[in-house]
């Protein structure tokens, strides 16, 4: 089946011929002129434990099978998903009939049950093949030297390693003052690589800000702003 792991389609075709072999067995046994009425009674019977037994692992396997025909994960996409510890962020490292497999950033394994997958929100950052990611620029700028200031930044921005120039990026006024202003800077880079990408970005605008000597801070993660904003940058 197309869109379906080899693993998932060995578990599918084994459960297909078990189950053929059961009918082979109780059409040969009729054709005999057996008595099934008792091996169909304990069929049933054997049928409903297991299916209350494994309800769980079932519904794992039927998730599986919609997540692969779906498309919806494959291994190498950079997901974002929820914990009792939080939201994390890693890397698929396998789908199988149970779970997906994912290492985190900080490395460690997280076996997400299938089920929860369809039921809960997944974020995929690797799907569209880029994504969008900003620093935070908050410095002393006279109106005056504001909008070449911030094409200085955008210029900025753009040259640092990792940024995906095909994607425009873009500054956004966040916030104005009659002695500050706050600026958000906008880019995209690949899905994997934001941690790094933030990094370069935030010491290319801070390098050319401070070569212009304005007094800025660049952050890739700003805090949540106070009730009422110090003017001090």
């Amino acid at each position: 089946m197309s869109g379906i792991t080899p693993t998932m389609v060995t578990v599918i075709a084994r459960l297909t011929g078990y189950t053929i072999i059961l009918v082979a067995v109780g059409i040969a046994l009729a054709l005999l002129g057996a008595d099934i009425q008792p091996l169909l009674a304990v069929v049933i019977v054997v049928g409903v434990v297991l299916i209350l037994v494994l309800r769980g692992a079932s519904e794992n396997f039927a998730a599986g099978v919609l997540i692969q025909s779906r498309r919806t994960l494959d291994v190498g996409d950079e997901v974002q998903i929820d914990s009792p510890a939080g939201a994390v962020v890693g890397r698929v490292l396998e789908l199988n009939a149970r779970a997906v497999v994912v290492l985190s950033r900080d490395g460690r394994t997280i076996h997400v049950p299938n089920a929860k997958i369809l039921s809960d929100s997944v974020v995929n950052h690797s799907r569209h093949g880029c994504r969008r990611s900003s620093v935070q620029i908050r410095l002393q700028v006279s109106r005056n030297y504001l909008e070449s200031t911030i094409r200085s930044i955008g210029a900025a921005i753009d040259s640092a390693p990792g940024v995906v120039t095909t994607a425009p990026s873009r500054i956004l006024i966040v916030t104005m003052s009659p002695s500050k202003v706050t600026l958000e800077g906008q880019f995209w880079h690949r899905p994997t690589e934001d941690v790094t990408v933030k990094s370069a970005v935030v010491k290319s605008v801070f390098a050319e800000l401070d070569s212009q000597g304005y007094m800025a801070t660049v952050t890739s993660e700003p805090g949540e702003p106070p009730l009422v904003p110090p003017e001090a940058i």
